[in-house]
């Protein structure tokens, strides 16, 4: 796609948001499918294992995908607000999931403890992306496209 040039010779951010696969260092799309593979994990896994989470239970399991799904329908380069959400979701599911993993690992079925694995590296690779598309995203509104 061929961006219009501003005045200042610049591409114009409207044009770039309109098109967020051109936006340098934006991968909400990443994050997105992380959050909805995550969100089908939990709910896949949680009539077998209610415990899946370390506290919270089942309702805490479907806040849990609810937010996730949530997230990832609101996921866009013009909602910044909605990247730090991002960002903070992956970085709680993350330690939550790998807190679970090792300190429960004894007492729990192997394939439980290998769920919560999987989804502490679902959230660790979207707490990268998160945190690339909120640097990409506050480059481009500084005008600086990295």
């Amino acid at each position: 796609m061929a961006f219009q040039r501003n005045q200042d010779g610049k591409r114009d951010i409207g044009e770039i948001l309109s098109s967020h696969s051109d936006i340098p260092h934006y991968y909400g799309d990443y994050v997105r499918r992380f959050f909805m593979v995550a969100a089908v994990i939990t709910l896949l896994a949680l009539p077998f294992f209610p415990g899946m989470l370390p506290w919270g239970g089942v309702l805490g399991s479907l806040v849990l995908a609810a937010s996730l799904v949530l997230c990832a329908g609101l996921t866009s380069p013009m909602r910044r607000l909605v990247i730090y959400f991002n960002l903070a979701l992956s970085f709680f599911g993350m330690l939550v999931f790998e807190y679970a993993a090792v300190t429960m690992y004894a007492g729990d079925p192997l394939i439980l403890s290998v769920f919560r694995q999987i989804m502490a590296i679902i959230f660790a690779s979207s707490l990268y992306y998160s945190g690339k598309s909120l640097r990409g995203v506050k480059a481009l509104a500084a005008g600086s496209l990295i």
